[in-house]
């Protein structure tokens, strides 16, 4: 399992812990899937990695697949949940334990 593999796994145990419904924790963990999936196929394998012109390329990709007849699977965010706020630099997620 890769590091922002496990990220997202700590995720979604801390939505539970902290009582989030059921519902919107898998939802939420799904659409993380989809983008971990699209930041492998980039060559992002670890959280601290993730940068804002990773999000805008997922941003472009998921525009391009709204436009074509396939079935509609992704959710566009403007950053990555949990990211701490700032203009440039690395996009972390922020996991309490």
């Amino acid at each position: 399992m890769t590091p922002i593999k496990i990220d997202v796994r700590d995720l979604h145990s801390w939505m539970a812990i902290h009582n989030y419904a059921k519902t919107m924790i898998s939802c939420r963990c799904r659409y993380l899937r989809y983008f971990v999936d699209f930041a492998a196929a980039e060559g992002f394998e670890r959280s601290e990695d993730v940068t804002l012109e990773l999000l805008a390329s997922y941003q472009q990709s998921l525009f391009a697949h709204s436009r074509s007849p396939q079935a509609r699977r992704h959710v566009p965010f403007l950053r990555y949940p949990g990211a701490a706020p700032r203009a440039r630099g690395p996009v972390v997620l922020l996991v309490a334990a």
